[in-house]
């Protein structure tokens, strides 16, 4: 909020406004997490911690600042089977290979 041109039209921001409130809802959630519901120990509260999951979501608004981000993760998803064949293709030729100089 100190950071913003006019600190006073932080939640009102024509760009901004959906994600300002939802920073300040996880951040809400954040203090309630950690100061009010550790007076609850024997409570189930196993329902905050799918709210955990929200705080991903902001990842998403990087990829809208830097759309080159997309772009790299994309093309590691397309890279990830061939790593990973080549990653099993040398765990298998250093097992083999291990097994031989043993003996």
């Amino acid at each position: 909020i100190c950071a913003h041109k006019r600190p006073a039209e932080f939640f009102t921001d024509a760009k901004s406004w959906r994600w300002n409130w939802f920073d300040a809802l996880l951040v809400g959630m954040m203090v309630a997490e950690t100061w009010v519901l550790q007076f609850f120990d024997g409570a189930d509260l196993s329902s905050f911690s799918a709210l955990r999951l929200l705080r991903l979501m902001r990842i998403s608004r990087i990829f809208r600042m830097a759309p080159e981000l997309g772009t790299m993760v994309t093309a590691l998803m397309a890279a990830i089977r061939s790593v990973s064949s080549t990653f099993l293709l040398i765990v298998g030729l250093m097992y083999v290979f291990s097994i031989v100089l043993t003996s």
